[in-house]
């Protein structure tokens, strides 16, 4: 179990953290402020997932468009669990929605992304204090 936590961890670096720290590196040299670079990658991250975070918002607020409608079919199948479950489904492909698809995949996306961040800026910290 420790070599394969291991190796995921070497996959995660080399797939988010090492480039983010080179990026960083780059806008550093580029830039010569180290401060600056960081706000101007933190910006470059944040275009990166604009549009994963608009596909988030959009359903969000899909979602609360049809609460009223939730609500009412939860009053009319109050103790019947799936036929809760079959009626909202039925609600969200009229609507042409997936609540999965439109509210915790962005997420998911995004947290090893913002995870690479963290990371490389842990060790660029790190690395200054040696």
């Amino acid at each position: 179990m420790g070599q394969l936590l291991g190796q995921f961890g070497y996959l995660f670096n080399l797939i988010f953290t090492y480039p983010i720290f080179n990026l960083l590196m780059v806008l550093e040299r580029l830039i010569g402020d180290f401060g600056l670079a960081i706000i101007v990658l933190t910006l470059i991250v944040k275009l990166i997932l604009l549009p994963l975070t608009l596909k988030q918002l959009k359903s969000m607020k899909a979602t609360q468009a049809l609460q009223p409608q939730i609500a009412e079919i939860k009053k009319k199948h109050p103790k019947d669990q799936k036929a809760q479950m079959e009626a909202t489904q039925a609600l969200y492909k009229e609507y042409g929605m997936n609540p999965l698809a439109g509210s915790c995949l962005p997420l998911l996306i995004q947290m090893p992304v913002l995870f690479g961040l963290f990371y490389a800026l842990s060790a660029v910290l790190r690395n200054a204090h040696t």
